[in-house]
């Protein structure tokens, strides 16, 4: 079985902590789609292999709550979401969604 899909929000100010999530997550071979919920297209993202922005349909919510909006409009069956600034050291806890203890 395939890693679930990660979500998370971000915008132009988030750009540089993206690239981190994004980039840390490629080095630990992670392969899945990363889904970027913004309230606009963000132009950076447009044909980067494995990378969807989703422009999220209410765009007059604050950031804080487009975490929600993102996962109720694109309604994914597994998935992890991930903050924008995060970076992953190893995918263990992708693995555990996946795989039986």
């Amino acid at each position: 079985m395939s890693l679930p899909r990660i979500y998370t929000v971000a915008d132009e100010r988030f750009l540089p902590g993206l690239a981190g999530l994004i980039n840390s997550l490629r080095a630990n071979d992670y392969d899945g789609e990363v889904v970027v919920g913004s309230q606009e297209p963000l132009p950076s993202l447009a044909g980067v292999a494995g990378i969807r922005n989703l422009v999220l349909a209410d765009d007059s919510l604050w950031i804080g709550c487009l975490k929600a909006a993102l996962l109720l409009q694109d309604n994914p069956d597994h998935f992890m979401f991930l903050d924008a600034d995060i970076v992953v050291d190893d995918l263990v806890a992708l693995r555990a969604l996946v795989e039986p203890a």
